[in-house]
């Protein structure tokens, strides 16, 4: 963000105030795009028995005490937690860090397809003018 941000600034874009730099929007913005702050994660793992699963973040803490205490016997076989320092962005009025995307497993893909056929099958009779309970109907769901 910080390599955008001075690229844009060696544009010559003008503003009210004269050059970007000055513009005060433009310095607020920066000062949002920018924002950070440390915290500490308490990590943990999806299988509490051997530590296969997937590791996860537990909580977020503002201070390492609070992450130490909170992670207390709460990892594998009974083990204090790990806890790293991470950092989080401001963005839309909320702190945004680290995340793990699970990826589904081949079960999951099956029913998902289940899923969205179902769904359009449910918009193309929406699209023919059925009714919602006509489509409760058709689906088998009691009104």
């Amino acid at each position: 963000m910080e390599d955008l941000i001075q690229k844009l600034e060696t544009y010559d874009f003008q503003c009210e105030a004269g050059p970007l730099e000055k513009c005060q929007d433009w310095i607020n913005l920066k000062e949002l795009l920018l924002k950070t702050k440390e915290v500490y994660a308490v990590i943990s793992n999806t299988d509490l028995t051997e530590g296969r699963g997937q590791q996860h973040i537990v909580a977020f803490c503002e201070k390492k005490a609070t992450a130490i205490r909170l992670g207390k016997g709460g990892y594998v076989q009974g083990c204090d937690c790990p806890v790293e320092q991470i950092t989080l962005f401001w963005r839309a009025n909320k702190w945004f860090g680290p995340v793990v995307v699970v990826r589904p497993t081949a079960e999951d893909e099956k029913k998902q397809r289940n899923i969205d056929a179902r769904s359009e099958a449910l918009n193309k009779a929406r699209a023919m003018g059925l009714s919602e309970n006509e489509i409760n109907l058709i689906s088998g769901v009691p009104s």
